[in-house]
């Protein structure tokens, strides 16, 4: 009698994002709690980036635990550019928030970010960015009141 064996692989895609996703939201949740958190009666300031970090980090988990136990048949190779210029796009943000204002910091992390897609187009890209910081601005500057500088600080 002849067994057959069939070799479960994991999807190496799902398992190395999922982790990357529990790192960079662990990270952000542990920053978050040093802000106080407060109670839900009376949130602290780090209350909300707290609990949004946590399920970010939930979820990511979710991703890299289903990536072990239910894999797919063929094995994904990991997305180098995807991840790449995702990276780049968080990383581009962060830079230019200050120096350079909210409009420059989205449009420029949306396009670059919108990079990770071969088939992507600059037009919409740019399109896409303008029209996300014009949706932030109007929430974050004129709705809530928070000074986050708009343009470079030259002009």
């Amino acid at each position: 009698m002849r067994t057959t064996s069939t070799r479960r692989s994991v999807n190496l895609s799902d398992l190395v994002s999922g982790l990357f996703v529990v790192l960079l939201s662990g990270g952000f949740a542990l920053e978050a709690f040093g802000h106080g958190i407060g109670t839900f009666a009376r949130m602290g300031a780090g209350f909300y980036p707290f609990a949004l970090g946590a399920i970010c980090a939930a979820l990511g988990l979710g991703i890299a635990v289903r990536a072990v136990i239910a894999p797919t048949a063929d094995e994904a190779s990991v997305r180098w550019r995807g991840l790449l210029f995702i990276c780049a796009a968080f990383a581009t943000f962060g830079l230019l928030i200050e120096p350079a204002g909210l409009v420059a910091a989205i449009v420029g992390s949306t396009v670059i970010g919108a990079m990770a897609d071969p088939e992507s187009r600059l037009w919409e890209s740019l399109l896409l960015g303008f029209g996300l910081s014009a949706g932030i601005w109007l929430i974050f500057v004129v709705l809530l009141g928070l000074s986050i500088p708009v343009l470079p600080l030259v002009l």
